[in-house]
């Protein structure tokens, strides 16, 4: 307490205890008992003057203005100082020891507070690195400066140093790690399933850490490969980026063919070993589901006109595995379309290509179909039906009726899967369709409504249906190929219905009722399934690496997401079993669980931060600004016992 303070408590106090006695002996009545309560009301108002100025209670005292040490504790503390170096946390707890502070904590998660002696035991386990909560923490001890030491790779650099400019606290950083160029994956995007022959893409995003004057021209160009069972299946050079941006890498992933329905295989994507002396994010393994080879769609014309002449490119273009067409010449020959027809084909030929095919595209009279097609279309899993003629579709509960009078021009499209295809299509320019069957049965969802003579009743260009696991679309129009004979809205219109509904047709229908929801669960925090609705007598068993049981749990009523036990870095496999309604499902798929990649990915590592202490002026020395709150409350205290002593004297 400065001489001036002093001063003015002095001064409050004589003013105080002045004020009291020449008000209760010269206003109030000469009673007995007056002193007493002029000296409750003289110290009520000697605390209220003087009270900004008196100690803060609590036993922060010695703190008051006093040097706070912020230890980083976070998993990036583990690595070495430099290359071939002790740990950054064993030199953070060397540093600390040379500081003499007040008050030491420790952040990187949940700030807490440690000894000194305590950091030599202290664990780099926070899963971030933000400093701004333990800067709260600090200045609410009492703390009018901090000392930060840590490797330099916060998460909140910038809202720190804001906050402790906010806060007027004093800030310098201590840096217990040598700064290293260092290249690391972030994150890898590829399908979770793929089929056998299929190209598919991952990509790879890699992020380059280091001093930002370091433009790591050591190191020109780095390479970045793909593995699979097999071993190395694509590569790709690319140019070493600076600090603190990134670049997307796409490597082909081609899996080889398998026999089985489904077959899971692990594909790891890596770094060459000069891109990071730590090699902590240089490799990332990601499981695949291979399915067998795509077969594409067959298109069977029982009834031809030109309309096979546009659909199977469009076909081709939008079915995995491509398309095949075939044109009834007589009941039991058939010639393959294309620029390169192979002259006729028997009918064993395509009856084994139906057979095979994923999406199976039959023109003609569901009456007048041969017998063999008939049976293909009643039992296929996917099936587009161009009507020609009525009758019921087989297989399915539709059936196609009469033709319906009227110009049938295209309206819409109403609501539906693919509603978002044809969005932006002007329909108004188009002419109408040729001839427009009837519906009858349990119809679906439309992709389309033609409307009669543009202003009449509306009825659907066709109707889609999902039977148990097939699913049927029946195209009740006929002279759709005259939207794709021309240029513009039209040929935009014909490619887009049939490509959303191609690729309705073909994806695949079955869900998964247990699914992991996230593809590389972090060690450390629960793994998470997402359940789908419906789920009953759920049971979860999750096996280590070795093929040890890690963790099992049955939920007869799961929620939509189920938590599962805390792993620790490594591959591991999970089996699900449950219901859904009368059916009976499981679920198998392997996993990788990894560690806290966000903190060990390299960084940009800036300048130390560094806030000056600001002076202050107006406030006590040593109390950072905080003002006291108990003499004003002991004030109030004070004039209450001082008002029931009048009472008690007989004044009012």
């Amino acid at each position: 307490m400065s001489l001036s303070q002093l001063l003015w408590v002095a001064a409050a106090a004589a003013v105080s205890m002045a004020f009291a006695g020449w008000w209760y002996m010269k206003r109030e009545e000469p009673v007995q008992g007056r002193v007493p309560a002029a000296i409750l009301r003289g110290a009520a108002l000697f605390l209220i003057l003087a009270g900004a100025l008196l100690p803060v209670l609590g036993g922060t005292e010695g703190r008051e203005g006093g040097l706070a040490l912020l230890v980083d504790r976070s998993v990036s503390m583990r690595l070495p100082v430099s290359p071939g170096d002790s740990s950054r946390m064993r030199a953070a707890a060397h540093r600390a020891g040379e500081i003499a502070a007040e008050l030491v904590l420790a952040f990187g998660g949940a700030v807490s507070e440690v000894g000194v002696e305590g950091l030599s035991r202290l664990e780099a386990d926070g899963k971030r690195s933000r400093l701004t909560s333990a800067l709260d923490a600090a200045r609410l001890a009492g703390a009018d400066s901090v000392v930060v030491i840590t490797d330099g790779e916060l998460d909140d650099r910038e809202e720190a140093r804001l906050t402790a400019e906010r806060l007027e606290l004093g800030l310098r950083e201590l840096r217990v790690a040598s700064p290293v160029s260092r290249l690391g994956i972030r994150d890898v995007a590829a399908p979770l399933r793929v089929r056998a022959g299929d190209t598919a893409r991952v990509a790879v995003e890699i992020v380059a850490g280091g001093e930002l004057r370091d433009t790591l021209a050591v190191r020109h160009s780095f390479e970045v490969q793909l593995s699979g069972p097999g071993g190395p299946m694509a590569s790709a050079r690319v140019a070493v980026p600076d600090p603190g941006h990134g670049l997307r890498v796409i490597l082909p992933l081609v899996p080889r063919p398998t026999a089985a329905a489904g077959e899971w295989r692990p594909y790891t994507v890596e770094l060459n070993a000069e891109a990071d002396p730590y090699a902590t994010t240089t490799s990332r393994r990601l499981w695949v589901l291979v399915t067998p080879v795509t077969r594409g769609a067959v298109l069977v014309s029982v009834e031809p006109d030109w309309e096979p002449r546009f659909l199977l490119p469009v076909l081709r273009q939008a079915v995995p595995g491509g398309a095949v067409g075939y044109l009834r010449l007589a009941p039991a020959r058939f010639v393959r379309m294309g620029t390169d027809p192979r002259g006729v084909q028997a009918e064993p030929t395509v009856r084994r290509q139906v057979a095979s095919s994923d999406v199976l595209v039959i023109q003609g009279s569901p009456d007048e179909l041969p017998e063999w097609l008939r049976a293909e279309a009643g039992r296929h899993p996917r099936l587009l039906f161009l009507a020609r003629g009525a009758g019921a579709v087989p297989g399915s509960e539709l059936a196609v009726g009469k033709q319906l009078e009227g110009e049938w021009y295209p309206f819409g499209p109403p609501p539906s899967p693919v509603a978002g295809y044809m969005a932006g299509i002007d329909v108004g320019t188009l002419p109408p369709v040729t001839r427009l069957r009837g519906l009858t049965g349990a119809s679906g969802w439309s992709p389309l409504s033609v409307r009669r003579d543009r202003r009449g009743s509306e009825h659907p260009l066709a109707t889609a249906t999902i039977h148990g696991r097939r699913r049927v679309v029946l195209v009740l129009a006929e002279g759709t190929w005259r939207w794709g004979a021309r240029y513009g809205p039209s040929r935009r219109l014909y490619r887009s219905l049939y490509t959303s509904l191609a690729g309705w047709l073909s994806e695949r229908a079955v869900g998964v009722p247990v699914v992991l929801a996230d593809r590389w669960p972090e060690a450390g925090s629960p793994v998470l399934w997402r359940i789908a609705p419906g789920v009953r007598d759920l049971s979860i068993s999750v096996l280590d690496g070795e093929g040890r049981e890690a963790w099992s749990g049955t939920v007869p009523e799961p929620d939509s997401a189920v938590a599962g036990p805390i792993l620790k870095p490594g591959e591991a496999h999970f089996t699900a079993a449950g219901r859904v309604g009368d059916r009976r499902f499981t679920v198998e798929r392997p996993f990788t669980v990894v560690g806290p990649l966000a903190e060990l990915l390299p960084r940009v590592v800036e300048l130390p931060l560094t806030v000056p202490a600001p002076e202050r002026t107006g406030a006590p020395e040593g109390s950072g600004g905080r003002k006291p709150v108990w003499p004003f409350a002991l004030a109030a205290l004070l004039l209450c016992a001082e008002w029931i002593w009048r009472r008690h004297i007989g004044l009012r």
